[in-house]
């Protein structure tokens, strides 16, 4: 599978890839049957819509989390993207899982022909219009990069049981979290008598009073 640097990249593929398997069927229907054996992980489940903080540029609807010993690892598994990963998390470098509300209202125009030859509203009320909301719940996954930056990636839900989805989606993601590993900053390093974490430009070590 390719690697894509942007999500232009990722769509031009993507493009190629419909046109050649609708001109190949044999190959279709072998990356069915390799699709068909899966792959070899603890569990699997929907994350929605993958929108930023992962390798590729998002939107990217229907996203499914792979989990494996070490990684939740985010995939399109449409046969037309043949599994593309978005990208991964480590387990262990996860510090929280959250639900954001993005709930946000839409103003809508009614068709103020169509309401008129019903006779049951005037022209001034129909241009009104009125406002809609478009329900939307985000999951938010906050964790650390293998440098130690904070990152931060997030899943859509839209819909009626958006809220549903996303709590669904999240407790899944919970399940899974591991003991968080300690990551040590830019600035720091071991000490090499006593191997605790100091500052890298100390002279002394603060724990063990070692000369560095």
């Amino acid at each position: 599978m390719p690697e894509f640097k942007n999500k232009e990249e990722y769509e031009k593929w993507k493009t190629e890839r419909i046109k050649n398997l609708k001109e190949n069927p044999d190959e279709m229907k072998q990356l069915l049957r390799v699709k068909a054996k899966g792959k070899k992980h603890i569990a699997n489940f929907k994350v929605g819509t993958y929108v930023v903080g992962l390798s590729l540029n998002g939107p990217i609807k229907n996203i499914t989390c792979l989990v494996d010993e070490n990684n939740l690892v985010f995939i399109d598994k449409s046969i037309i993207a043949g599994d593309t990963e978005a990208g991964y998390i480590r387990r262990d470098a996860i510090n929280s899982i959250d639900i954001i509300d993005k709930t946000a209202k839409r103003h809508e125009t009614i068709n103020p022909l169509g309401l008129l030859v019903g006779g049951k509203i005037g022209l001034m009320s129909a241009m009104a219009g009125r406002d809609v909301k478009e329900k939307e719940f985000r999951v938010v996954i906050d964790w650390h990069n293998p440098k130690g930056l904070k990152c931060s990636a997030e899943f859509a839900f839209q819909g009626e049981n958006s809220d549903r989805d996303a709590n669904e989606a999240a407790n899944n993601l919970k399940k899974f979290i591991k003991e968080k590993a300690f990551i040590m900053k830019n600035d720091e390093r071991k000490c090499p008598f006593c191997a605790e974490v100091i500052k890298k430009e100390a002279k002394i070590c603060r724990f063990c009073n070692r000369e560095l």
